[in-house]
């Protein structure tokens, strides 16, 4: 037989408390706050002896919130960066008591249907990720619900309120690496759908930098994100680079992430062409499987867990009407260091 909800009078009648006491501590967070600690103590005492599970839509009624926070991702979720995002994330909501809902779409997709996910009924914020474009970004804000709280993980520099790495800074330690272990021939292997020529990118960063330290650079690009085609993009460019005098021949390659610089040295390396030995490869994120890949990959550690730290504390300072006019914070990127970088100043 099914056991009874204990209901929230119960609790109430356990304890002696009127019900909106009970209710207010239980239900009404910013509201507990007011009441002695002997009381709460007292309730939460009485909820663990009579079992009391609060039933959801009843705090939703008294709280006005769905206790809910919304991502959506609006590109491929192969990429193993994605899902470590979402752990941050979800780790930072569970700390502020939200569970998280998430969704793969287009921005075509909520144009035709912007309901059926963007609505203050069923979130009380949203995140939206990646979104890169000034384009992009402007067709979403203009989709929102009025005064739904709402963040973007990516690059906005229009943006009243964001939080952003400094990718630019990416592309230049990337350069200065490259430049101070005697590289002067250097590829970039970007991403079609992160516009290289794009302000504040990595590869303005890095072709900025570059003629700083008297060096060439040459772009290689895949026709399409898809990893199968950078693996493609990679083999091209080994056999070229086989095929080439030694005089020319690049002597190392910075890649867009570290997803990228796996696939690329994956691909080099099936042509017998030695990392580092013969090219350098340098990625960009610091996933936590760079460092057992073989040689361990050196990259630029873009600090997600404070990025995404920082995003959430923005988008409950909006569902809490604490926000700024204005609030902007810069993540600065760091070097890590490991084997996939020769110094070919000691090795001449």
């Amino acid at each position: 037989m099914r056991k009874k909800r204990v209901t929230l009078s119960q609790v109430a009648e356990h304890t002696g408390l009127g019900i909106t006491t009970v209710s207010d501590i239980l239900n009404r967070k910013n509201d507990a706050g007011r009441y002695n600690p002997k009381t709460r103590d007292k309730v939460n005492i009485a909820v663990k002896e009579l079992g009391y599970v609060p039933f959801r839509a009843a705090q939703q009624l008294a709280s006005g919130k769905t206790r809910e926070i919304g991502i959506l991702f609006l590109r491929d979720f192969s990429n193993p960066f994605w899902a470590r995002l979402l752990s941050h994330i979800e780790r930072e909501l569970h700390q502020h008591d939200y569970k998280l809902q998430f969704s793969i779409s287009t921005i075509e997709e909520l144009e035709k249907n912007p309901t059926k996910f963007l609505s203050h009924s069923l979130f009380d914020g949203l995140f939206f990720v990646p979104v890169y474009d000034k384009e992009d970004l402007v067709k979403i804000e203009a989709l929102l619900p009025k005064g739904m709280p709402a963040v973007f993980f990516g690059q906005q520099p229009e943006k009243k309120y964001s939080v952003e790495v400094d990718y630019y800074k990416c592309g230049q330690i990337a350069a200065r690496l490259l430049h101070e272990n005697g590289h002067k021939n250097i590829n970039f292997m970007c991403s079609p759908s992160d516009k290289p020529e794009k302000s504040g990118s990595k590869f303005l960063g890095f072709v900025d930098a570059i003629p700083d330290y008297d060096s060439k650079w040459k772009v290689v690009c895949p026709d399409t994100g898809d990893f199968k085609d950078y693996y493609s993009a990679s083999l091209e460019f080994g056999k070229e680079w086989i095929s080439s005098d030694d005089n020319k021949k690049p002597t190392a390659m910075f890649c867009n992430n570290d997803q990228v610089a796996m696939t690329s040295i994956s691909a080099l390396s099936s042509l017998g062409i030695k990392i580092p030995d013969d090219i350098s490869i340098i990625g960009c994120d610091n996933l936590p499987e760079s460092e057992y890949f073989t040689p361990a990959l050196t990259t630029i550690d873009n600090n997600l867990e404070e990025h995404i730290h920082k995003l959430v504390e923005l988008l409950f300072k909006q569902i809490n009407h604490q926000t700024d006019e204005t609030e902007k914070k810069i993540i600065t990127p760091t070097l890590v260091q490991r084997k996939s970088v020769k110094n070919c100043i000691l090795n001449h």
